[in-house]
């Protein structure tokens, strides 16, 4: 797949993932760490008692059920394109304590979200979006001054080992576990190739105080997830 052949399957991956929406929560099954993790960047953005955060690409809702872990008196708002993925946020218990709203991530206030928020999470979101400078500008543009964004994402390392890893760690564990649990899907392929293509992750801070962020601050994990997943953290100046 090819770069303007992966920026094009971008423009659609919202009805893809609806494709794997009843099944996508089951690889927290075979990863004990999945929500922990989203829970640690949430708890590295240090936010206040109360935040009001938007969660940008929300899907199932994991990444807003580890928020509230983290933040038991946060307002969260979470967006997404993909209604299947919505349609089980929407089922679970989380959906009492949160606003979850269908909707162009890089558009909130076209689809009915409005005012400033102190915080933005983005849990594998922002790698999903066709224009990532867009991406980053909008949240820059809805958070406060002084407003915090986290990102939790597969970004890779700038060191040749990693992409080894990652390659390694993609077809033997993700792909077999995606054409597992949904065979017609080529969707953990494509999650594969994205990373594989998007920037190291000096290259995505590097971006991030392009649009205007500063203090941006990159700590990994453990484990197998060692220079492959990261929390990046930044602040919009006050």
């Amino acid at each position: 797949m090819t770069a303007p052949e992966l920026t094009a399957r971008k423009q659609d991956i919202s009805a893809e993932f609806n494709g794997i929406a009843r099944r996508y929560d089951w690889l927290g099954t075979y990863d004990f760490t999945f929500v922990r993790n989203i829970r640690k960047t949430a708890e590295r953005m240090e936010l206040g008692t109360a935040p009001r955060v938007l969660d940008v690409c929300c899907g199932t809702g994991q990444s807003m059920t580890a928020t509230l872990q983290a933040y038991p008196d946060a307002d969260i708002t979470g967006i997404d394109r993909s209604p299947g993925m919505l349609a089980i946020a929407r089922s679970k218990p989380i959906a009492q304590k949160v606003r979850i709203v269908e909707g162009n991530a890089t558009d909130p206030r076209g689809a009915g979200i409005e005012g400033d928020f102190d915080a933005v999470l983005s849990s594998w979101g922002i790698r999903n979006i066709p224009d990532t400078d867009l991406a980053l500008q909008t949240v820059f543009d809805v958070l406060k001054p002084g407003g915090r964004f986290g990102m939790h994402e597969f970004v890779l390392a700038n060191r040749k080992d990693k992409k080894i890893q990652w390659d390694v760690l993609s077809w033997g564990f993700i792909v077999p576990f995606g054409k597992l649990t949904s065979p017609r899907s080529s969707m953990y392929s494509y999650l594969w190739k994205s990373v594989v293509d998007w920037d190291t992750v000096d290259e995505l801070c590097d971006r991030m105080r392009a649009v205007g962020f500063t203090d941006v601050k990159v700590e990994g994990f453990g484990l197998w997830w060692s220079g492959i997943l990261h929390s990046i953290v930044a602040t919009k100046p006050a």
